[in-house]
C-alpha cells in the first residue's frame, strides 16, 4: 500500500492545546485539498491523452481514497 499523509496540526504531550487554531486548521486543510484537486485535474488531462494514444505498458491507474484521521496529530491521509 502506498500513500501520502498531510500534517494539519500537532499537539505535544505536555501541552493542552493544538499548535494552530481551528480556523487555521481549516485554512490549511483547504489549501492542501485545493493543491490535491489541481494535481488530479492535471493527471486527469494526461489520462485523457493516454486514452487516445493508449497507456504505456508499465503505467497503472489507481483510485485514491481520502481519510481524515485524528490522534496525536491531526492529519489528512490519502491512500492509493
Amino acid at each position: 500500500m502506498t500513500g501520502v499523509k498531510y500534517k494539519i496540526a500537532h499537539k505535544r504531550a505536555d501541552h493542552e492545546k493544538w499548535n494552530i487554531t481551528d480556523a487555521g486548521q481549516r485554512k490549511r486543510l483547504i489549501k492542501v485539498l485545493r493543491e490535491f484537486i489541481e494535481g488530479l485535474e492535471q493527471s486527469g488531462s494526461a489520462e485523457k491523452k493516454d486514452v487516445i494514444t493508449g497507456p504505456p505498458s508499465s503505467k497503472k491507474t489507481t483510485s485514491a481514497k481520502r481519510k481524515k484521521k485524528v490522534s496525536h496529530s491531526k492529519t489528512l491521509e490519502e491512500v492509493t
